[in-house]
């Protein structure tokens, strides 16, 4: 094993508001079918490094027929700049970084994420410890498409069973990557993910 990979949200960060969150902004404007909400709003906000919220809400109202005016963009985008800039890494994460570097992995992050929120990721701490960062808005392309983790593989220059990935969301990050080759470990909580490296022999 040669590089550990980690998924953002939910792994190893989280969000410290709750409002402004995509199911809540979901509920309130469009009360239909939440992946295809999720699905619309990923294909435009993280697929681009330069949508700005209003213009991406826009387009977002516009693709799914919810009717908008200036002030309910307003709403929804001051709603979602609070949310995105309050985020919290899990108590388990640091501890574990510097393990894993002091075993001598390389370490990175591939995630899902709009420019706002990515490159401000890029200036905290992480910048430290991750030795590739792997945003969807870089990449024009939203796990779990292939193409995501053959990029990591291909600036590592390793082979599928190099990596491990290690992710909240089953059918995003665990079984493409699976499908690839990689080794994966369903993300549960930070004692579950120490359990299973020591298990795998990646930390003692």
């Amino acid at each position: 094993m040669k590089v550990i990979i980690f998924d953002l949200w939910s792994t190893i960060a989280y969000h410290k508001y709750k409002d402004g969150s995509l199911g809540d902004i979901c509920k309130e404007c469009y009360k239909k079918d939440y992946r295809t909400f999720l699905k619309s709003y990923e294909d435009i906000f993280q697929t681009s490094k330069n949508v700005s919220f209003d213009k991406g809400f826009e387009k977002l109202f516009k693709k799914l027929k919810i009717k908008y005016d200036d002030k309910k963009i307003k709403k929804y985008t001051d709603k979602r700049r609070r949310y995105e800039s309050a985020f919290i890494f899990y108590k388990y994460l640091f501890p574990l970084l510097k393990k894993l570097k002091n075993e001598g992995y390389k370490i990175a992050l591939l995630s899902n994420t709009d420019a706002y929120l990515g490159e401000k990721i890029k200036k905290t701490k992480l910048n430290k410890y991750f030795d590739g960062f792997f945003f969807s808005y870089d990449l024009k392309s939203i796990k779990p498409n292939p193409k995501n983790f053959k990029a990591v593989l291909k600036y590592f220059k390793i082979k599928p069973s190099e990596a491990l990935m290690i992710g909240d969301t089953f059918q995003d990050d665990v079984v493409p990557a699976r499908k690839l080759g990689l080794k994966a470990i369903h993300f549960k909580s930070g004692d579950q993910i120490l359990k299973e490296l020591r298990k795998g022999e990646i930390i003692r």
